[in-house]
């Protein structure tokens, strides 16, 4: 569409990327036209002028920002790497589908998917004609200002303002090559997209993510109107939105993790990542914000603390994108933002808006006024539980966000807090117990009335669905062999609670879903969102404490070796599968590498599947290649499969060392057979104790195709000074091992060198993991999401705001 205008200047096409930032400075000033419009409405509600000003002025900034994504589109599809966008996020090779993904590799693009989603939310306000408009709005115009004056990208005095998406790069780049009139002659291909997101999650998870992060502007705007016009039916009107973020931002956050288990090597789809973790805090602090409003629409109690939740559920929004785009976890996540130099600038991002809250807070405070009845938070009551329910999720979520601040603490303060070895586990320990809160509070809540239940009437409306869950959960622990001993028994026995909590919450609601099938779709709502939740949570327990790797150490029965190395069509057993690495390709547009690895019955030899992991090349200064992994989906589980080293030796048959990495119990490939780390022995060898040397003898337990057995003995001596390193072979199978160094010394993970001169193959060294019952954390997802829809449409149809009183009759 822009094939017109362009110009030539050196070969460069100028046009576009002048037209790009124009635009970026026409929404910038329309945005504040807007914004004051609003605000002259807002002193003055009768002059219809300023109303319509502000809605035209915003319209046209929601104009101009489509405009900048087309025009930035342009740039990275035509391949125009004049402009440093085009340049740093795409290259030549890039497939179609990913050309999106470069759009929000960068934080320009990233901020201005964010901006788009706050225009198209801002537009659909206005078309309801609320008569919160002019201070709704008024709240989005302000944030969307500070957005769009990260892409102005100029400089007042020697700060820069923003990011200029549409930036040549010989502005940017001091290259002595930029300064030759015909310099895109040299210049045939751009640095390409990080390896990470060459995936097709990448193209869609993030615009999802994004639009559930922008969507909490309406609440953070609805409850902002409230503290400036008094009007207590606003929380009336948030919970269809408040819905909506729920349902959305879930599916975004749920999608990165589906992104992880498929490109990341988590072993897994969520590692306690700190970008996984600022996505994840928000969304719990608004989960408890509509239990909290839902209390308020039943008995005007609880007013303070909702919009306090709503106000600070925005804010962590503003916070996560600091501490992601800042640079400041860039030692600690696989895929935060780099520091581009607009620290402070983001900085002053969560001061505003920090400060925006608190002043509107303060504003507002005395009208808000709470209402004392007799019968307000009996521990019968359903909103005691909800009150309960909500300051929990509080409570976890700030001890989420505490751990992932700690490179943050470290900075301001000084220090060196360190996370803990066991990260995941650190996590895990204390959130099983919100898991199992959750699960019992989301089956007794719905039994119970509001202000308060009588006791006859609840039990026997509550216990046949306790026994039935027990059923099922003792079923499920006897089936799968839940025993998730790794941790100690009181962490097996947290697991247990969680798996009858998840599935009592799942079948009270199921119950109640089935007995009000005929019901308005706001009853029906409620009960599929949270039967979905439970489910989901039973998912994530059940893959996570029955994740299992499947151990090609066939010699011993020490289970500890996750790495299976495998010679190019060398068949070994692993379990119940007999697995090939049957051969390996490269493709022809992109920089990858696939290897054909085929699981056969162990039995009858007959091939069941054939799984597909591929390698692809680091670029943009990294070494090596970054692993995708590859699945075999079945109903009740998933098998996973990711390489975590690979050699090529179709040319190379010098004999040389070969590194692995082994700890007891590990398996390592040669071409003749497999040699397992069976033990590992000290001996202390000094005297009388004064000299603390020590012999450390590492066993090899050999076996060749033939089925001959043998051992070598490489060792390692140490003392005070200096250490020696003792060289073992067995010149019979023409193998010499040597130690090379420890690796981690808490797992007992070392490096060997192992010499092999027998003929040489093709390596591959891999991981395969069974997830069991790994789908219902996607089943529950899709339940939730459309539960949490169905409720948002509804309530705004019908203008139902609070929970819904289900007379039982059990």
């Amino acid at each position: 569409m822009f094939n017109v205008l362009k110009t030539n200047v050196y070969g460069e096409n100028l046009l576009i990327g002048e037209l790009g930032h124009f635009f970026v400075i026409c929404a910038f000033v329309t945005i504040i036209l807007a914004g004051f419009s609003y605000f002259k409405h807002f002193r003055n509600p009768k002059d219809d002028f300023w109303l319509k000003t502000g809605r035209w002025a915003f319209f046209i900034q929601g104009l101009c920002v489509v405009a900048q994504f087309a025009g930035l589109f342009y740039i990275i599809h035509n391949h125009l790497y004049e402009y440093k966008y085009a340049y740093l996020h795409s290259d030549n090779s890039l497939a179609w589908q990913y050309l999106l993904s470069c759009f929000w590799e960068g934080q320009e693009g990233s901020f201005l998917l964010w901006i788009f989603w706050n225009a198209v939310l801002g537009s659909f306000f206005i078309f309801r004609k609320s008569k919160l408009e002019n201070s709704v709005l008024g709240i989005i115009c302000i944030i969307q200002t500070i957005l769009l004056a990260f892409l102005l990208g100029f400089y007042i005095f020697e700060t820069k303002i923003g990011l200029n998406a549409f930036a040549l790069l010989k502005e940017e780049m001091s290259w002595p090559i930029l300064s030759r009139p015909d310099y895109l002659a040299y210049i045939k291909d751009g640095t390409g997209l990080n390896t990470l997101l060459q995936n097709y999650w990448m193209v869609i998870h993030p615009p999802i993510l994004f639009l559930g992060f922008s969507s909490l502007i309406l609440p953070f705007a609805l409850v902002c109107s409230r503290l400036l016009q008094k009007k207590d039916a606003v929380f009336q009107s948030i919970i269809p939105y408040t819905n909506f973020s729920i349902a959305v931002l879930g599916l975004g956050i749920m999608m990165g993790a589906a992104w992880a288990y498929e490109s990341l090597s988590f072993g897994g789809y969520w590692a306690w990542d700190p970008v996984e973790n600022a996505s994840l805090v928000p969304w719990m602090i608004l989960v408890a914000a509509l239990h909290s409003n839902i209390i308020y629409n039943k008995n005007k109690n609880g007013i303070k603390t909702t919009i306090f939740l709503y106000g600070l559920a925005y804010f962590m929004v503003i916070y996560s994108t600091f501490l992601t785009r800042s640079g400041i976890l860039g030692d600690t996540s696989v895929h935060a933002f780099t520091d581009l130099g607009m620290n402070t600038q983001l900085l002053m991002f969560v001061i505003l808006v920090g400060g925006l809250f608190i002043g509107l807070f303060l504003y507002g405070y005395r009208s808000l006024s709470e209402h004392q009845t007799s019968h307000n938070f009996q521990v019968s009551s359903r909103e005691f539980w909800m009150f309960i329910f909500a300051w929990l999720q509080l409570f976890m979520a700030g001890f989420i966000i505490f751990k992932t601040s700690l490179p943050v603490f470290n900075k301001l303060f000084n220090t060196h807090l360190a996370p803990p070895q066991d990260l995941k586990f650190s996590y895990n320990n204390l959130l099983i117990f919100l898991v199992i809160f959750i699960g019992i509070f989301s089956g007794v809540a719905q039994y119970l009335r509001y202000k308060q239940t009588p006791k006859d009437f609840f039990i026997k409306a509550i216990w046949k669905q306790v026994v039935l869950s027990l059923v099922l959960t003792l079923a499920i622990i006897y089936i799968l062999k839940v025993h998730y001993d790794i941790k100690g028994i009181g962490f097996q026995i947290s697991i247990y609670l969680g798996l009858w909590a998840v599935v009592f919450g799942a079948v009270a609601n199921i119950n109640l879903l089935i007995k009000y099938f005929k019901k308005p779709a706001t009853y029906s709502g409620s009960f599929i969102v949270h039967a979905g939740f439970c489910v989901m949570l039973l998912g994530i327990l059940c893959s996570s404490a029955k994740q299992e790797a499947l151990i090609g150490n066939y010699l011993t029965n020490n289970s500890d070796g996750e790495n299976i190395t495998l010679f190019e069509n060398i068949p070994i057993p692993i379990g119940r599968y007999e697995i090939e690495y049957m051969s390996d390709s490269s493709s022809l547009l992109e920089p990858k590498k696939f290897f054909n690895i085929q699981f056969r019955d162990s039995q009858t030899h007959q091939a069941i599947f054939t799984l597909t992991p591929h390698v692809i090349k680091n670029n943009k200064g990294g070494e090596g290649f970054s692993a995708n992994p590859d699945v075999k989906h079945y109903w009740f589980k998933d098998i996973f499969v990711y390489l975590t080293s690979f050699q090529d030796n179709k040319e190379n048959n010098e004999e040389v060392y070969q590194k692995f990495e082994l700890k007891k119990g590990d398996t390592a490939f040669y071409s003749k057979g497999f040699l397992i780390l069976s033990d590992i022995k000290v001996t202390p060898i000094g005297n009388n104790g004064e000299d603390p040397s020590q012999l450390i003898n590492f066993e090899f337990e050999g076996q060749n195709l033939s089925g001959q057995r043998f051992k070598i003995t490489p060792s390692l001596t140490l003392n005070k000074e200096r250490s020696w390193i003792n060289l073992d072979s067995n010149k019979q199978h023409r193998l010499w091992i040597r130690y090379h160094q420890i690796l981690d010394q808490v797992t007992g993970k070392f490096s060997f060198e192992i010499k092999d001169l027998n003929q040489v193959k093709n390596i591959i060294t891999i991981k395969v993991y069974v997830f069991p019952f790994i789908n219902f954390v996607w089943l529950g997802l899709l339940i939730m999401v459309i539960g949490c829809l169905i409720l948002a449409f509804k309530r705004v149809k019908t203008g139902l705001g609070g929970g819904v009183e289900v007379n039982h009759n059990p």
